[in-house]
């Protein structure tokens, strides 16, 4: 295809997508043409890892057919028939941006939020996109705790003061939470800051502890074996994060953590939005001859005959040679139990390796930060109220403000659901909540009086009432939240066995669950990564660089010209 046309095509596609998206639907309807009964691919998602699964195929095979793919179509086959099937009637799986009224630029992420600047699959795919991205705020030295009854600020925990009231050793004084789980990595794994992917591989392999493989062990019982109790008390009450006490698999949580959260971690957002990304690819996917059908449910999935057999809620029908499974663990168990793979006995016992970390999001709009008064520009601030985190998102040029008011996970996210049972004061209606929310997406009267209750003792004082609010509980079929791996799997035999469930047939499986990058839209594309080259056959794309990768202060714009070619690499400019 030649430039002139894809950007044609690119034009007109973009035009249609964004008239028609977020559309409300009726329940039981569909959105886009009839699906094609017969298709070359048919990926099983329209979040993250199915888009990008399916550009990367339309994209390569435009010049040369995958071998992965030409084994299974028909010969000298130039142009993939591919359809991309989504339940939901918007893009994005887990990357949800909402607006609110009064500070437009101001993007309310209910879902992910940030890029940490060594995702270079995310940012390198934003580069090629032409979409800008910005600083994402960092949390400072007067961003709060409120622990124990005691409030403090991040630069007393720094300097080791007496206002910090844990009695950790002298190891741990002047230590945060996560430079206290750095600390107990880097004790045991001195270098784990510069293992590659092949040493990380032999680190899981072989790494023993107490005599025991520490996959065998658990995360929490590791970090005891490292840290004294009072270290452990101020993770567990400071951090925020349930599950980062959680027994989760150790020698895989040494691994996302160590590359999660380095010691000068630099995040970006990407500016106007994060759902911006996974509607841009809609468009360039449609515009490359891809297929989007919305509201699309998958309920079985049948091997026969060398094809698949697909059918949807309402009971429309669609036959693929190959199908790309791009859904959470859970969408895969919501199938008809008869269905490929999850009929398969060891793909059930597989797909428990991991389990779904619940979260939750409650957001609050002022129209004043007043939190700058308190010297808190960005960052979190945190405590061990049921809310425990909350994250201050940015101030509009107008001046309203946009709060994370409570940012919670596993059993702290249950605190919140309760208030869902109750029906809020005054009746259905809450006078927190726009035009522009979602009937799923409201919060009731009762919940946002308690989480302003608790953010007034975090901050110590009084709180104007929000002019807005929006909360969701991400655990919620079929997402189950972000994943980790469970103690007593061997993830190093699993994530390549996983990702193709039927040895020899055309059928994979892809996301963010079984990578090694768990929460994180990076995870989501490393795991696509390896279907599509190890599968597949496709190369790697042409927009990485690893040189590329931004510092602290390298926002993108296109058309920037800095030290780093960012827009050499666009493969349509």
């Amino acid at each position: 295809m030649h430039r002139r046309e894809f950007l044609r095509r690119l034009s007109m596609t973009s035009a249609a997508w964004l008239a028609g998206c977020g559309q409300a639907q009726e329940p039981g309807s569909t959105a886009g043409p009839p699906i094609r009964p017969d298709l070359d691919v048919a990926v099983i998602g329209g979040g993250m890892s199915g888009l990008y699964a399916a550009y990367r195929l339309l994209f390569q095979s435009d010049s040369a057919m995958p071998p992965g793919l030409a084994a299974h179509l028909p010969p000298n086959r130039r142009q993939l028939r591919i359809g991309i099937f989504e339940r939901s009637f918007r893009l994005g799986g887990r990357l949800h941006t909402i607006p609110t009224d009064e500070a437009p630029h101001v993007p309310c992420e209910i879902g992910g939020m940030r890029i940490l600047n060594s995702h270079e699959l995310v940012l390198g795919l934003a580069r090629q996109l032409q979409l800008p991205y910005v600083p994402f705020g960092s949390t400072g030295s007067d961003n709060l705790f409120f622990v124990r009854g005691l409030r403090f600020r991040v630069q007393d925990v720094l300097q080791g003061g007496p206002a910090v009231p844990f009695d950790v050793t002298s190891e741990e004084r002047g230590k945060l939470p996560f430079d206290l789980i750095r600390l107990a990595i880097e004790n045991y794994v001195p270098q784990a800051t510069q293992l590659d992917s092949t040493g990380w591989d032999q680190f899981k392999r072989n790494a023993i502890l107490g005599g025991i493989p520490l996959t065998d062990w658990g995360w929490a019982d590791f970090l005891a074996s490292q840290l004294s109790r009072e270290a452990i008390a101020f993770i567990r009450e400071g951090l925020g994060y349930t599950s980062l006490l959680s027994n989760y698999n150790a020698a895989d949580m040494i691994h996302i953590i160590a590359n999660d959260f380095p010691p000068s971690p630099a995040y970006f957002a990407i500016q106007g939005g994060y759902q911006r990304l996974p509607e841009a690819l809609g468009s360039h996917i449609q515009a490359l001859g891809g297929e989007i059908f919305l509201g699309r449910e998958l309920r079985s999935l049948v091997h026969q005959n060398s094809r698949f057999r697909l059918q949807f809620t309402g009971g429309e029908v669609a036959e693929a040679k190959v199908v790309i499974l791009a859904m959470p663990p859970r969408a895969l168990q919501l199938l008809d139990p008869e269905s490929e793979p999850i009929r398969r006995a060891s793909f059930r016992t597989d797909l428990g390796a991991v389990s779904p970390n619940r979260a939750s999001r409650l957001f609050l709009a002022y129209r004043q930060s007043w939190w700058n008064s308190l010297g808190l520009k960005g960052g979190a601030s945190f405590t061990d109220l049921p809310m425990r985190m909350c994250c201050y998102m940015g101030t509009d040029p107008s001046g309203a403000g946009l709060l994370l008011a409570s940012y919670t996970d596993l059993a702290a996210a249950e605190y919140w659901s309760r208030f869902l049972d109750r029906p809020p004061a005054g009746g259905t209606a809450t006078p927190f909540t726009t035009r522009n929310v979602s009937p799923e997406l409201q919060t009731p009267r009762l919940m946002v009086e308690e989480v302003q209750r608790q953010l007034s003792l975090l901050h110590g004082m009084n709180l104007p009432d929000p002019y807005w609010s929006s909360y969701i509980d991400w655990g919620q079929d079929p997402f189950g939240g972000w994943h980790f791996w469970n103690r007593g799997f061997r993830s190093y035999q699993i994530q390549p066995r996983i990702r193709r469930p039927i040895p020899g047939a055309p059928l994979f499986f892809c996301g963010e669950a079984f990578s090694f990058t768990q929460g994180w839209v990076q995870g989501a594309l490393e795991n696509t990564e390896d279907v599509l080259r190890e599968e597949l056959g496709l190369g790697a794309p042409p927009w990485i660089d690893p040189a590329d990768a931004p510092g602290p202060a390298d926002p993108f714009t296109p058309g920037f010209a800095g030290t780093r070619s960012y827009y050499r690499t666009f493969a349509f400019g």
